[in-house]
């Protein structure tokens, strides 16, 4: 169900990293407050599903993978496809047309000026993007996500559904 794998991805995107202010605004109203839901149980047991323990000299310390949900994957998805249409370059694009992953490694400096750059709301939502239109590596367009400062997704709309061949 999309609202809850939307809330899952509010939940994972906050918990995810170093808390900021917006971080902090989301955790004390909006996401406590959904707890006290019908779903909440549902949604809070989805978010200590996904929290590994890691041990070091203090004791176990829990983090999370993002990349490795499927829900907050398919809502990042579902952002570039909404973006794509939004910025008019692309409309009704199937799912497997997407593919996305958490940023691994930095984006050369080169790539960075080429795309186009907006920012949703301070320290929330900056993304970027570049009309790729590569027939050979079968890439129309290539995006940056990022949220609350930390958290950073990048993703490919293939040409076609041949997803592999990038």
């Amino acid at each position: 169900m999309w609202q809850d794998a939307e809330n899952h991805f509010r939940n994972v995107m906050v918990i995810a990293g170093t808390p900021n202010k917006a971080v902090m605004e989301q955790w004390e109203g909006p996401i406590k407050r959904s707890f006290a839901k019908p779903s909440g149980r549902k949604w809070a047991k989805a978010l200590v599903d996904q929290l590994v323990a890691i041990n070091n000299i203090k004791g176990s310390l829990y983090k999370i993978y993002p990349a490795n949900d499927p829900d907050v994957m398919l809502v990042i998805r579902k952002i570039i496809r909404g973006l794509c249409h939004h910025h008019r370059i692309a409309t009704a694009i199937n799912d497997k047309r997407v593919w996305a992953d958490i940023l691994r490694y930095p984006i050369p400096a080169y790539l960075k000026e080429n795309m186009k750059w907006f920012n949703l709301g301070t320290n929330f939502f900056e993304y970027a993007y570049e009309l790729t239109n590569d027939k050979d590596l079968n890439i129309h367009s290539s995006w940056y996500l990022r949220f609350y400062e930390q958290r950073e997704f990048v993703g490919f709309v293939t040409m076609s559904e041949n997803i592999n061949s990038i």
